[in-house]
């Protein structure tokens, strides 16, 4: 099991140490492990975690400073959000941002949810179902900047005339898709995320939307394995406060085939690098034998275990996915529960978070239907 570190903990006081902070939890959180680094896409701290005064950094710039910083960790954001930027500028952004990471950037995106800094700060704010359709045409004008093709895109929210995007990307941006909704949001994963990252905080919710993104995948032809899972249901549970039942948690989202759970100091931590320390020193390698285990028991069971699906025989099939499209390494096994006892994993992401149900760490929860679900715990719950 791998980690995704998020990062929202933007300690008050002041703003000269906001940079420094920053670049050490990166560092720290290459040096202990974590395969990938994500900040939230806002302009305000989230209230859900937070005062909106408190301070916040905007993201892709802050990735631009941690590019410099940092050598093999990806770098996203958990997740962008589509009223933020024109398209063809985000795609030119995350280009950039790959081009100066030597190929580490991926797309993180959502509908975005957080109407007062679009109030605020006089950013258009479309209703739900809108906002769903501007993801979409997001989604395919950056695959379209990011192929051979540089005509227009005519669409019904954005029109190009071109779209050119030199230099091209070191590696093609993973494109990362986060939420649980069964109409839209997993539709959209079956058709253009090559990672899903799930909210879900129940193994057999999950486990319910693994089978709705496999009928999704289905409907459109498309290889479930090709898309890998990720979990940010688990992100405001402290790991230390009962490490063997957080393991054990963790277990039962291994099976389901999540490949990389988002962890990290949630604000008011008063030393998230620390925080962040202690994970690489004391989670992430216990969390490596997780993984390991697993994959002993694929093998047992004659399944291949490398991103490969595996017949009933147990002879390798074609690629279940191709490692170097997600950018994040790691095994991945695929089995029919009936066939061999083990679930299907293939893999996931986007922007959710957790115990109270909400999106994108610390955003309340939108579904498909447009309703937020409220905090389901106090913010006393938040502060270690």
């Amino acid at each position: 099991m791998e980690v995704g570190l998020h990062f929202i903990d933007f300690l008050p006081g002041d703003p000269a140490t906001l940079g420094p902070t920053l670049a050490d939890a990166a560092k720290a959180a290459e040096q202990g492990g974590a395969t990938m680094f994500t900040l939230a896409d806002h302009f305000f701290q989230m209230e859900a975690l937070g005062r909106a005064e408190d301070p916040f950094l905007e993201g892709y710039t802050s990735l631009g400073f941690l590019a410099g910083q940092t050598t093999t960790i990806d770098l996203t954001l958990l997740v962008t959000g589509v009223t933020y930027r024109c398209p063809g500028v985000l795609a030119k952004t995350v280009t950039t941002l790959d081009v100066l990471s030597q190929g580490r950037s991926m797309l993180g995106l959502g509908a975005a949810w957080y109407d007062r800094e679009h109030v605020a700060l006089g950013i258009p704010y479309p209703p739900l179902n809108t906002r769903f359709e501007m993801l979409e045409e997001t989604l395919q004008i950056c695959r379209q900047m990011w192929s051979d093709n540089d005509g227009p895109y005519d669409g019904k929210h954005y029109r190009l005339a071109e779209t050119i995007c030199e230099p091209q990307p070191i590696r093609r941006p993973p494109i990362l898709i986060g939420g649980d909704g069964e109409k839209k949001t997993l539709r959209l994963v079956a058709q253009y995320a090559d990672i899903w990252n799930s909210m879900t905080s129940d193994a057999e919710e999950l486990k319910h939307k693994i089978d709705v993104l496999n009928r999704h995948c289905d409907t459109l032809g498309r290889d479930p394995g090709e898309i890998r899972r990720t979990a940010g249901g688990l992100l405001v549970l402290d790991p230390f406060e009962d490490t063997d039942g957080y393991l054990k948690t963790v277990e039962r989202y291994a099976e389901l085939g999540v490949e990389l759970i988002n962890l990290g100091p949630l604000p008011g931590d008063p030393d998230p690098v620390g925080f962040i320390r202690h994970l690489g020193d004391e989670l992430i390698p216990r969390l490596a034998e997780i993984a390991g285990a697993l994959s002993g028991i694929a093998r047992v069971a004659g399944v291949d275990v490398a991103g490969h699906a595996a017949t009933e025989g147990g002879d390798p099939g074609e690629p279940g996915r191709d490692a170097g499209a997600v950018g994040v390494a790691g095994d991945q096994v695929v089995g029919e529960q009936a066939g061999n006892g083990l679930v299907e994993i293939t893999g996931g992401q986007h922007e959710l978070l957790l115990g109270w149900q909400v999106d994108g760490f610390g955003h309340p929860a939108m579904h498909d239907t447009g309703q937020a679900r409220g905090p389901q715990r106090g913010p006393g719950a938040l502060h270690r």
